[in-house]
């Protein structure tokens, strides 16, 4: 999760925003941001989605094998 947090914060400062610019555009507490940003706050995928819309991205999670089995693609 931590990869998506320093993701956003990245993203946040490349568009120059600050985390009140950041709450403004999605409606979410500054101090939940802060939180979050700090790593004392998990994210809800609510609260992805919002903060993903507020830095104009999409938003893609998925689980992917960690060992590419031919097999696996193979069932689908």
């Amino acid at each position: 999760m931590m990869d998506i947090i320093r993701a956003h914060v990245r993203i946040r400062k490349e568009k120059n925003l600050t985390q009140a610019d950041l709450a403004t555009r999605t409606g979410i507490d500054q101090g939940d941001i802060s939180r979050l940003e700090n790593g004392s706050r998990n994210p809800t995928q609510n609260m992805l989605k919002k903060l993903a819309d507020g830095l104009d991205m999409n938003l893609h999670l998925e689980f992917v094998p960690k060992k590419l089995d031919r097999a696996y693609f193979d069932e689908a």
